[in-house]
């Protein structure tokens, strides 16, 4: 019997209904497609609101307070075992392409990573790294993601634009604002759009 290709693909902060399988109002027959014909769960439940840790226990089936990474700026330890390096123990060939944050973009003595800005825009440290990254044997990293430490500031940034573009005088005006029309022939998605573009 062959073995099965596993093609995992994760998408940050996307809600069950952003998918036009589920929801008339969006277009994505790629997706469609890739759920149509692969595994989908309609009951499968986020451990943590946050990237890092969320991605973590994908790759390691363990809840963060298990496996260590807990927050974001924080580090799932190398150590760990995951589901890449079974399947690569296995006789699988890994790979990942795309944004990992396994590690936070500002390491230490005690927590060194390699998801630095540092190394993250090291052109040449990328095109020869051939090390084994939990359990993943190939790796073409996403190199533009931002820094845990600035994401407050952009976000207070976005959220006072935004707030001065509507004439809202509140955020939560700005909200609830859209969500009311929610549900109203698809005005929900029109309005964050206009709004914040």
């Amino acid at each position: 019997m062959t073995k099965p290709n596993i093609l995992l693909i994760t998408s940050d902060q996307q809600h069950f209904s952003m998918l036009g399988k589920v929801n008339e109002i969006l277009k994505t027959p790629n997706l469609d497609k890739l759920a149509d014909e692969g595994m989908s769960f309609d009951r499968a439940y986020c451990p943590n609101p946050t990237c890092s840790p969320s991605r973590a226990s994908i790759l390691t089936g363990m809840y963060p307070s298990e496996h260590g990474c807990w927050s974001l700026g924080t580090k799932l330890p190398e150590s760990t075992p995951t589901m890449a390096q079974y399947l690569a123990d296995n006789g699988y060939e890994t790979a990942l392409i795309g944004k990992a944050h396994f590690q936070p973009t500002k390491g230490t003595k005690e927590f060194p990573s390699i998801e630095t800005p540092e190394f993250m825009w090291d052109i040449d440290f990328w095109r020869n790294f051939n090390k084994d990254f939990y359990g993943f044997k190939h790796i073409e990293l996403l190199r533009n993601h931002t820094a845990e430490h600035w994401v407050v500031s952009i976000m207070l940034l976005g959220l006072r634009t935004m707030v001065a573009k509507t004439g809202e005088n509140t955020f939560s005006s700005l909200v609830e604002k859209c969500l009311k029309s929610r549900w109203e022939n698809g005005k929900f998605l029109k309005n964050i759009i206009t709004t914040t573009g």
